[in-house]
């Protein structure tokens, strides 16, 4: 069996294995901070349509005619 005997090998292992601990440490502290935080609110009602106006637009631009 190969053995590594200058310890690259292992040195490697470790260091992904740390990059990938990191990456899973900031999704969580992602996740955490958006459940925190919660959804945005609406900042009110949407206003009226102007009297008058059609809600439904029926004209679509680029459309044949």
């Amino acid at each position: 069996m190969f053995v590594d005997g200058s310890g690259r090998r292992r040195r490697l292992v470790r260091l992904l294995g740390a990059a990938v601990a990191a990456a899973c440490l900031a999704y969580v502290v992602l996740v955490g901070c958006g459940a925190v935080a919660g959804a945005p609110q609406p900042a009110g009602p949407a206003p009226a349509p102007a009297p008058g106006s059609s809600v439904i637009s029926t004209d679509t631009p680029g459309a044949p005619s």
